[in-house]
């Protein structure tokens, strides 16, 4: 599986969701929905390419598994833990390939993305659970998957997320849109 199947799933199966739902809907609704649509396309996958997904799903995990994107994480939510974190780079993956490549070219456009009305609640578990639900359901099992290797420690530089000063340096247009923290949380 290529980067681009890979990404097509995750954008057809949230078009889908978003066309089930129509104009109104809410966020759980549209969570829901999109992870009914992607359990639907992922269904249609074979054991191999359906390893070769959630092998590229972890490693797209690994990407985002980064201080500066946890500290965005940290004050759009008032704190954040390794679940929270883990749940965030996972929805940040469902919004497609356009979105996840800005986000970790700069975190500080999250501000806009952050903004939308068709996100899902960002820590809500579920996407990094799809592909591992529908691999049991096919009896495809996690020990022949080849993961990547999760460093010990997210990229780049850790700092003080309550420094205030620090965050407005770092992502000035992330507190123009949320001025204090835990806004979303």
């Amino acid at each position: 599986m290529t980067e681009d199947q890979f990404w097509q799933i995750i954008e057809t199966s949230r078009a889908a969701a978003l066309e089930e739902q129509g104009e109104t809907y809410s966020e759980d609704d549209l969570f829901d929905a999109h992870l009914a649509t992607l359990q639907g396309e992922l269904s249609k996958l074979s054991g191999v390419e359906l390893g070769a997904f959630i092998t590229l799903f972890q490693q797209k995990k690994i990407d985002a598994y980064r201080w500066d994107l946890w500290g965005v994480t940290y004050w759009l939510f008032g704190g954040c833990g390794d679940d929270s974190f883990s749940d965030f780079r996972s929805n940040l993956i469902s919004l497609g390939r356009s979105v996840f490549e800005t986000a970790i070219s700069n975190p500080d456009q999250l501000a806009a993305t952050m903004q939308r009305e068709d996100l899902p609640y960002m820590l809500s578990e579920g996407f990094q659970n799809v592909a591992f639900d529908v691999a049991e359901e096919q009896g495809v099992s996690e020990e022949g998957l080849a993961f990547p290797r999760y460093p010990s420690d997210p990229a780049g530089e850790d700092f003080d997320f309550d420094d205030h000063a620090e965050m407005a340096r770092r992502y000035p247009q992330l507190l123009a849109a949320f001025p204090d923290s835990g806004e979303l949380g």
